[in-house]
């Protein structure tokens, strides 16, 4: 189906194999970053999620929380930092309790 429709537009030749293969490959270009960034920011919020509200820490020591958190994950790369760093759900929905779903409350 490709080669129906990957012509040069004026000479209406076929795309080459080799370009075709450096397109394709250019798809999973900096997907170990992305996975990574993403999976950190899982992490992160399953760690917000497992601590009581009284075990919350203070907004001066989320940072700290965090970098702890993420080296506890084995996800502590300073080169692939996750998505939102301390932009936390505690922070955002502070009267959430831990048992109930807060995904609908306000941002």
């Amino acid at each position: 189906m490709l080669a129906h429709y990957a012509k040069h537009y004026k000479s209406g030749a076929p795309m080459p194999a080799e370009l075709l293969r450096k397109v394709l490959a250019a798809q999973t270009f900096n997907q170990g970053y992305a996975t990574t960034e993403y999976i950190s920011a899982a992490l992160l919020d399953q760690s917000w999620h497992q601590i009581s509200e009284s075990q919350a820490p203070s907004a001066e020591n989320v940072s700290a929380f965090e970098a702890a958190a993420l080296q506890q994950s084995g996800v502590d790369y300073p080169a692939v930092p996750p998505r939102a760093p301390s932009v936390t759900h505690k922070l955002r929905v502070p009267n959430c309790a831990i048992s109930r779903d807060c995904s609908a409350a306000a941002v």
